[in-house]
């Protein structure tokens, strides 16, 4: 398919008019006050790394569990949970974890 100049030309204007758009909302971003970032959003440093305020987390886990409706739950440690998984069928040796985790990088 043969694209001519002005076709170019339209699509470019169509990319810059989006680009405006998208500069507008940003812009009204920084200057609305009542933006403010999400606590629990996931940051990104210079270096690249990805990381979440635990601090934020920490204190929204309690209201989590309020609203699942689980109360007194306890730690059991790893070698408990361990035996529970195994008791509800789970096959360490299947890695399905990693495998799920893999698959859910790749998306």
């Amino acid at each position: 398919m043969a694209t001519t100049i002005e076709e170019l030309q339209e699509r470019l204007a169509s990319i810059q008019q989006e680009i405006g758009k998208v500069s507008q909302a940003l812009n009204h971003l920084l200057v609305t006050p009542e933006h403010q970032p999400d606590p629990l959003a996931l940051a990104v440093t210079a270096s690249g790394q990805r990381f979440v305020d635990k601090e934020a987390l920490r204190s929204a886990f309690p209201s989590l569990l309020a609203e699942a409706e689980a109360r007194d739950l306890r730690p059991i440690g790893p070698e408990a949970l361990q035996a529970l998984m195994i008791s509800e069928g789970i096959r360490p040796e299947d890695c399905s974890a990693s495998r799920e985790i893999i698959a859910m990088r790749e998306e």
